[in-house]
């Protein structure tokens, strides 16, 4: 039953003890229950935790907490929770000033620490240290949630040794003639139930959208290997397959052999993947060379923390997006959702995957029509 509250902000409890609504026993309170607890020792030679609970009118809770407190002859009031309610909350920052700090790193995204303590303090008037703007950016942000995308926003991401294999690898790439040849690959899980974290009641019916609960494919993680090239003779400018396998290094290498057999991957291709270990470890570790001395084909490692120059992200953006438009949480059975994700991607044109590659910076400057 709900405790109800008096005129004064108090309650009365489960054992009809009168406390303060959502606040901590003042001191007070608790020299009270401490001497009654002694008392009852002094008088009885003993007093258990319900007994004491019983006649201070207080939760077990509170009679253990107050029994602690009188075996260590002190009274402990802590307050709940803590004050720390969200990075830069001690500073007095809102979030205007976690807006500007995150406009200053797409702006710049090579600006130093010292860089946001002088703008900060130029903008808003506001003193932070290099320490605390340090702190700010392993937050990811202001809020857990707001402003975590971690592909785009890496502590990482603009580190010297970073830097540099960003820089090697557009001095290779630059270097490549026709682009077409460059083919890119990457992998995505996929569940079903993913697409869809929160079920939100409709505003103007008042009605709760249908989700199937029992479908099948909710407990089941696919897993998509996709490839992308613009070579104007490929049978499909999207090659991928769906398992429901985790990724694993030898499946992997299985959709390599595939990509090769499709004719995805061909002679004097350049053959781009993130650093993910599957590509380059475990049954893998031997592949680079496999792929080089056999094939003629160069294996290269993208930058870490720099998805946005795989234009294969596109393909995944766009499957995420496509699928919570179809409604594929109603699919009921596996196949049909499998189908509603083969056909998303077949969706895909010639001419998408071509704006994607030049989005990512790819087929610019060259003599050639794509």
């Amino acid at each position: 039953m709900k405790p109800t509250l008096t005129k004064n902000n108090y309650a009365f409890n489960l054992h009809g003890g009168l406390y303060a609504e959502g606040c901590n026993f003042e001191e007070r309170k608790w020299v009270e229950i401490i001497i009654k607890y002694k008392t009852e020792l002094r008088s009885k030679g003993r007093c258990t935790v319900r007994h004491l609970a019983n006649i201070c009118f207080i939760s077990k809770c509170s009679a253990e907490k107050a029994i602690k407190m009188a075996k260590a002859n002190k009274v402990d009031v802590k307050k709940h929770g803590t004050p720390l309610k969200g990075i830069g909350s001690l500073k007095g920052l809102t979030y205007e000033h976690h807006r500007f700090i995150y406009d200053l790193y797409l702006a710049n995204p090579t600006r130093s620490r010292e860089g946001y303590v002088i703008e900060l303090h130029k903008e808003f008037n506001i003193g932070v240290s290099v320490q605390f703007m340090s702190s700010w950016f392993h937050g990811m942000g202001p809020f857990r949630g707001a402003f975590r995308r971690t592909s785009l926003f890496p502590v990482a991401k603009n580190t010297p040794r970073v830097l540099q294999l960003v820089i090697d690898y557009l001095n290779l790439i630059s270097r490549i003639v026709d682009h077409s040849k460059i083919v890119f690959a990457d992998e995505k899980p996929m569940k079903q139930k993913d697409l869809f974290g929160l079920v939100r009641r409709d505003p103007f019916t008042g009605k709760v959208p249908h989700e199937n609960n029992d479908s099948a494919n909710k407990r089941i993680r696919y897993n998509i290997f996709a490839a992308v090239t613009v070579k104007l003779h490929a049978t499909r400018n999207i090659e991928f397959i769906v398992l429901e396998e985790t990724g694993d290094a030898f499946l992997f290498r299985a959709f390599v052999m595939h990509l090769l057999e499709e004719g995805t991957l061909e002679e004097g291709d350049v053959f781009v993947v993130d650093n993910c270990t599957i590509h380059f470890n475990g049954e893998n570790k031997e592949l680079k060379e496999m792929l080089w001395s056999e094939f003629d084909i160069l294996m290269l490692a993208l930058p870490p923390y720099h998805p946005e120059l795989n234009p294969t992200e596109f393909v995944f953006a766009h499957l995420v997006v496509e699928l919570r438009k179809k409604n594929s949480r109603l699919a009921i059975t596996e196949e049909a959702f499998l189908e509603c994700i083969e056909d998303t991607i077949d969706e895909l044109g010639y001419s998408s995957v071509v704006n994607e590659y030049l989005h990512c910076g790819y087929l610019k400057n060259k003599d050639h029509n794509y």
